[in-house]
């Protein structure tokens, strides 16, 4: 946030405030952040057995191997 707090959909009167509309936008957008950094951390060598938990958890325990080489940000966007 350019001014320095977090967003929030609260409050008109405090620092960070967005519409509803943004808001909602603003915290899709930090998810697919957070999805994005995480498949990048399971393409570099550092890896923690709490990374990997949290890569199933966010990944939606695909049925084959193969689907849960990645997460679904796409899928995410469009939620």
């Amino acid at each position: 946030p350019g001014c320095g707090s977090k967003f929030q959909g609260n409050d008109e009167m405090k620092p960070g405030y967005l519409p509803p509309q943004k808001y909602e936008v603003q915290q899709k957008l930090a998810q697919i952040e957070d999805a994005q950094k995480l498949q990048d951390k399971v393409e570099s060598d550092t890896w923690s057995t709490e990374d990997e938990v949290e890569w199933l958890l966010k990944a939606g325990g695909g049925t084959t191997p193969e689907d849960d080489d990645k997460i679904d940000i796409n899928g995410m966007a469009e939620d």
